[in-house]
């Protein structure tokens, strides 16, 4: 895809309150407002390349970090992508070592944007949240993240 990728290492793209957005990369389309729902976004079903509902992921070595602000439990991560593709949300206390994977694999039923949600059961502690593409068609891209901490509450902007 063209653009430029990887400009400056994590610069801060997006934020809201204390929740911050940081990426290696400046999207093709799109903006991470979306991500951290302060743009309205789409529903399920949205194109995968809808500046109004998703911002690319450039290629594989792209990625894209969300810090919390504090250290939060999270019991439930959901997050809106390509339904074709692979991605890896991978989770930090400290920002720097990034553990815990949820893979989030292709969808065979839908179109486009598509919600994917952790399973039952899912735990971890995280003040960092990372989101990389790893296979699929070539064409990345991911609408919004949403993550529901330990007291039941969102931990991103509402919208």
């Amino acid at each position: 895809m063209p653009g430029v990728a990887h400009p400056e290492p994590d610069a801060v793209l997006a934020q809201s309150g204390e929740i911050l957005v940081r990426a290696n990369y400046r999207p093709v389309f799109g903006t991470f407002n979306t991500l951290i729902g302060l743009s309205e976004g789409m529903g399920d079903g949205a194109d995968w390349h809808d500046l109004a509902a998703a911002v690319s992921v450039n290629d594989t070595a792209s990625r894209v970090t969300i810090e919390f602000g504090a250290d939060r439990t999270l019991n439930e991560v959901r997050l809106q992508a390509d339904l074709n593709d692979t991605y890896l949300v991978t989770f930090s206390t400290n920002g720097k070592d990034f553990s815990d994977p949820w893979v989030v694999g292709p969808i065979q039923e839908g179109a486009s944007l598509q919600t994917h949600q952790t399973p039952e059961g899912f735990s971890r502690t995280a003040r960092f949240v990372r989101i990389a593409a790893v296979t699929g068609g070539g064409a990345y891209s991911f609408g919004r993240l949403d993550v529901v901490t330990e007291a039941g509450r969102p931990a991103r902007a509402p919208g």
